[in-house]
């Protein structure tokens, strides 16, 4: 990888600045040598972009937002340009990013387990955004990730199409290999499960749901909430990053936890009503909510949180509705 800075010389936003010939010479070596001093240590790459503009003073301090991305976007089209295992490895360790071992390379790529035993634990090892954790764990550092989803996944899999595949294979690997090896320790599991959500979330979105809301209900009911508000949270950040992959109304089954998950926890029953009451309010008139069975459950969370308010004219009228 150090070798593929020089390359970047004539794409560096350092070198596009105007200069003098032997300025732009003396600048460009500069720029190039922190690049590739920088990439030999331990940074991510935005922290390789910061010790580049330290060292060259005002040449980085001119960047624009453009140059800035365009810098980006070379590192990674030089890093994914390797043709090679290390180029899948750093695919698709952006992707699945929680957990990455040689057994989960294996089981998602078409190299042999020896192969990718060695990519992983050998050959990424002397890059400065790959990061090690216990039981051979491989990670990329989040900026790289960032990066790598942006200007390559987001750039080749615009319809999400492969990483719905990886997530198919990763949730398949997921039950069959991981979920008895965890099942005997709570923290464990619930990591895994967590994991696994966001892998079923992407493979198949109301599948996701519906995993979620099995998963959940079972929490709750067990007095479990630390781990409810674990997948609460893991839900309704894919919701967030993904809002067109939940039709409506059935989003709103998230919503509907929300509110149960601040009346049976938080006893916070002031915040459940307001959210049940906006919920209703906002989508009254709309013919496909009048008609679903999230309705009914709304109108029995406002009632259930009037209740224990002492409202209690106003909880006979939900529990009418």
């Amino acid at each position: 990888l150090h070798s593929q800075y020089r390359s970047m010389q004539a794409c560096c936003p350092a070198c596009r600045l105007p200069a003098r010939p032997m300025e732009r010479s003396t600048r460009q070596r500069r720029a190039i040598r922190a690049a590739i001093d920088a990439a030999r240590r331990p940074l991510s790459p935005q922290e390789l972009v910061d010790e580049i503009t330290r060292r060259t003073g005002a040449i980085g301090a001119t960047v624009t937002p453009r140059q800035k991305d365009l810098f980006e976007r070379v590192l990674i089209e030089r890093v994914t340009a390797l043709n090679s295992s290390e180029d899948h490895a750093i695919t698709y360790l952006a992707f699945a990013y929680r957990r990455m071992t040689p057994e989960i390379f294996h089981a998602i790529s078409d190299l042999p387990l020896d192969e990718c035993r060695r990519v992983l634990l050998d050959e990424l090892k002397p890059l400065s955004f790959i990061k090690y954790k216990s039981g051979e764990c491989v990670l990329l550092h989040d900026e790289m990730r960032r990066l790598v989803v942006k200007h390559w996944w987001d750039a080749h899999d615009d319809a999400r199409e492969m990483r719905r595949d990886l997530a198919r294979q990763l949730v398949a690997y997921y039950e069959r290999n991981l979920r008895e090896k965890f099942q005997h320790s709570n923290v464990a599991y619930q990591t895994y499960m967590s994991e696994l959500l966001e892998y079923a979330f992407i493979a198949e979105p109301l599948n996701g749901l519906k995993r979620f809301q099995d998963e959940f209900d079972a929490a709750m009911e067990d007095g479990k909430y630390d781990y409810a508000d674990l997948l609460l949270r893991e839900a309704q950040r894919y919701h967030h990053e993904h809002p067109k992959d939940l039709p409506f109304p059935e989003s709103f089954r998230l919503e509907l936890r929300h509110v149960r998950y601040y009346a049976l926890t938080d006893r916070d029953y002031e915040r459940a009503w307001q959210m049940a009451k906006d919920v209703l309010e906002r989508y009254r008139d709309h013919p496909a909510w009048q008609e679903h069975d999230l309705l009914g459950h709304f109108w029995l969370a406002r009632g259930q949180a009037e209740s224990s308010l002492e409202l209690f004219d106003e909880a006979v009228y939900s529990f009418q509705e």
